[in-house]
Formats: C-alpha cells, sequence, structure tokens
C-alpha cells in the first residue's frame, strides 16, 4: 500500500512540474525603418503555451528621437478576427510618469463564463505609431520592454491559468535613415536608383546640398566639379568662357570646340556656323538669288525638321526677330502678296545682319543682287 502511495506522489509530482514548465510565454518587439520628421509603425507580439487571461507591460523610448502617436489593439485583440478576443478592460497609456515610452493593462474576461486568448505563437496585440524627429540623427534607437514606467510601476507579467508568469521578453528598434529630401526613400537608395544625383559623391542627394569647402570659381553655390567641362580642360565651362579661357562666339554658355563637335560647323571651315556672317539677302530662304514662294515653302520646311536646302538661316529670319519661327513666313507671304512690309535689311541690297542675335550665315552660294 505505501509503494502504490509513494507511486502516485511521484506521478503528481511529475505531472506538475510538467504542467508549470509547459506554461511559458514571451513578449517581443518588432521594430522598423523610419526617417526624421516622419511616422514609423512598430509591433508588439504574443507567444503562449496556454490560454491566457490577462497581462501587462511597458515599453520605452527615447524621447528626444521618438514620440508616441497612437496606439492600437493588434489583431489578436479584436474580436472579429479569427482567433481574436475583445477585452473586457484594456488600458493604454503614452504618458507614463517616469520616462518616455507606454505602458499597457489587458484583463481578456472579467465575468463567466472565461474566454480568454487562446494558446498561439506570433499573436499581434498592439501596434504603436510613434513619429521620429525631425532632428533626430541617423542610426538605431532601442525600444525597451520596462517594468519602471508609471506610478506604480506596471509590472511585465502574464497571466494564464490563473497564475502569474514573468514572460521572456526580446527588445526592438527603429533604424532612422537619412531622407533629406522628405520623399521617404532613402538618401542612398536614391542615388543608387538615379532619382537623385550626387555629382559631388558626398553620399546627399544634390538637391539638398553640396558638402562645403569644395572649388566654385564662378561662386554660384555649385562645385565646380558639377559643373559642365564639355571639352574635358578640368575647367568648368562657365569659368573657361567667363576668363576667356574657350571661345563663346554665339553666347551659348557653351565653348565652341563642343557645339562644333555636336555638328554646329556644317560646312566644315572650323568656325561655328551660328558665328559666321557671310553677306546675304534678307528674305532668300533657299538662297536662290530671287524672293518668290519657294523661300516660303523652304522656311517651313527648316522650321520642322524636313528636307531643305537652308544654308544661311539669317536670310530666313525675314522679320529680323533673331529666330526663325512661323511669324517668319507669315510676315514673308503678306510681304510678296499684300502689300505687307518687306523684309528687314539687309534688304533689298545684300549685306551683313545689323542686328546682332545668335543667328548666322554660314553659307549664301549666290552672288548677292
Amino acid at each position: 500500500m505505501k509503494k502504490t502511495y509513494l507511486t502516485l506522489l511521484i506521478l503528481l509530482l511529475i505531472s506538475s512540474g510538467t504542467q508549470a514548465w509547459s506554461q511559458s510565454s514571451s513578449l517581443s518587439l518588432v521594430g522598423a525603418n523610419g526617417f526624421p520628421g516622419l511616422p514609423v509603425v512598430s509591433r508588439i507580439y504574443l507567444d503562449h503555451t496556454v490560454a491566457c487571461e490577462a497581462f501587462s507591460f511597458g515599453v520605452s523610448h527615447d524621447p528626444s528621437k521618438l514620440t508616441v502617436t497612437g496606439l492600437q489593439n493588434g489583431f489578436y485583440l479584436v474580436g472579429a478576427n479569427l482567433g481574436g478576443v475583445s477585452p473586457e478592460f484594456l488600458m493604454m497609456e503614452f504618458n507614463p510618469i517616469n520616462g518616455g515610452g507606454f505602458i499597457v493593462g489587458c484583463l481578456i474576461d472579467l465575468t463567466e463564463p472565461i474566454n480568454p486568448l487562446m494558446a498561439g505563437l506570433n499573436q499581434e496585440i498592439v501596434i504603436v505609431t510613434y513619429s521620429v524627429a525631425a532632428t533626430a540623427t541617423p542610426g538605431s534607437t532601442p525600444l525597451q520592454f520596462s517594468d519602471t514606467l508609471h506610478e506604480p510601476a506596471v509590472e511585465i507579467l502574464v497571466v494564464m491559468n490563473g497564475l502569474e508568469y514573468i514572460p521572456t521578453v526580446e527588445d526592438g528598434s527603429i533604424i532612422i535613415l537619412t531622407d533629406c529630401n522628405g520623399n521617404g526613400v532613402q538618401d542612398s537608395a536614391d542615388i543608387a536608383s538615379g532619382n537623385s544625383s550626387d555629382c559631388d559623391l558626398d553620399g546627399v542627394p544634390d538637391e539638398c546640398g553640396f558638402a562645403p569647402g569644395q572649388a566654385d570659381c564662378d561662386q554660384d553655390g555649385t562645385p565646380d566639379i558639377c559643373e559642365p567641362d564639355c571639352d574635358l580642360d578640368g575647367i568648368a565651362d562657365s569659368c573657361a568662357i567667363a576668363n576667356s579661357q574657350v571661345p563663346d562666339c554665339d553666347l551659348n554658355g557653351i565653348p565652341d570646340s563642343c557645339d562644333i563637335a555636336a555638328g554646329g560647323d556644317q560646312d566644315g571651315d572650323g568656325v561655328l556656323d551660328a558665328c559666321e556672317n557671310d553677306p546675304f539677302w534678307r528674305g532668300d530662304c533657299n538662297s536662290s538669288g530671287g524672293l518668290d514662294l519657294a523661300d516660303a515653302i523652304a522656311s517651313l520646311y527648316f522650321l520642322f525638321g524636313l528636307p531643305n536646302l537652308v544654308s544661311c538661316i539669317d536670310s530666313c529670319d525675314v522679320n529680323d526677330s533673331g529666330a526663325v519661327d512661323i511669324a517668319d513666313t507669315v510676315y514673308f507671304l503678306g510681304g510678296l502678296f499684300s502689300n505687307g512690309p518687306l523684309p528687314l535689311a539687309p534688304f533689298p541690297n545684300c549685306g551683313e545682319d545689323p542686328t546682332a542675335d545668335l543667328l548666322g550665315c554660314a553659307s549664301f552660294p549666290v552672288t548677292c543682287p
């Protein structure tokens, strides 16, 4: 008989020990990446091996970098969700005494029959929204479970089968990234994708500024390394032109050598066509030696990029506006058929353009009248 009682006692002790060991729980914080001046969301998860009737905890953060702006029920604290419950008492406070953070206290059910939160893993219980300070420096800022917040302090506890347990905890963090242009994309990713340029290679998108102390020959706020240097002479084009180191006869801010390399010397004489000023007869757009309807057609062909015989662009600028456009065709036809004004000088005699502009006359192949 004594042997039987001893066996039963051992079995009871083993059973009791197994139950205590099996009732385990843990809380975990999952952070996220955030940007200065923007919101970021963290989530808290509960693991528990048996039904849970209540829990409480606090979470601290660095108030100089983060501010809690919202606390809401996670998926498993919404009764309408599969496996979820609607707590009868849920306190979430983000202005606790004794430091920056928030506290949570939850009683699942206070009336019979008790309907606890069933055992499970990775049960989302709280969703936290933080605002990242605009002045926050890049790097990791911790989110830590705490039992020192508020007065009296809120303990870190999980209640299962009517017994209190101290859960294991896994802290988290918010990784603050740099986003100087405020587009929600890390600066390095903006640069890598080509959405932002970084001409001075300082790791900061150019729209946010340039690294200080770099050479800036024209003092326009843009470093020389970021200025155009089409002839690759190591000097920003704007400065080379301003210091008369390279010619810019058409005053377009581009060295003549680069304009010529881009096809600006159609007659191959080494002089930029726009800067040549051969004598011409204004209105004789096709350089035929006469003024007729064919000149208006040549002008239109030139305007719309069609094959044309225009070798002296200035001759098509009938109204001497400094540009060839549809107004020149209208002006020319008016003078030709409607007693409108005739082309401006040089007309009726051949000569050079008396008005300085960016047009040129590369070649006027006929004898001037």
